[in-house]
């Protein structure tokens, strides 16, 4: 009769898998646009810095390490400087929608004084 030869067999898989830098989880949402270092979620809240793609929009924001983010306020690049100036024309924006707001809703009371509405 035959003879029963009894094998295991392994397979190898190969994942490429990003690690957070700063806390080695096995996730990473977002990356350092100048160092290239990989942040989970929760690191990137508290050393990661987010530049918004546009002043009423966001989609390709910037991503940076706080180190990174204060090495480039010293020499900043093309890139920095233009996602530093979106996050000030929107704080210009939001500024003069306040005084806009406030002058319109001072106008409006005027004119409802005047007509006696």
């Amino acid at each position: 009769m035959g003879q029963k030869i009894e094998t295991t067999m392994k397979k190898t898989i190969k994942k490429e898998v990003e690690i957070c830098d700063f806390c080695k989880k096995l996730e990473s949402w977002y990356k350092c646009q100048e160092c290239g270092k990989a942040f989970c979620y929760d690191c990137f809240k508290s050393d990661g810095v987010q530049y918004p793609q546009g002043v009423y929009f966001s989609g390709k924001d910037g991503h940076y390490c706080k180190p990174c983010d204060e090495k480039l306020q010293a020499k900043p690049t093309p890139v920095w400087t233009a996602y530093r100036t979106i996050v000030w024309l929107r704080v210009e924006s939001e500024s003069f929608q306040k005084q806009f707001d406030e002058k319109r809703k001072r106008a409006e009371e005027q004119l409802n004084k005047l007509i006696g509405a």
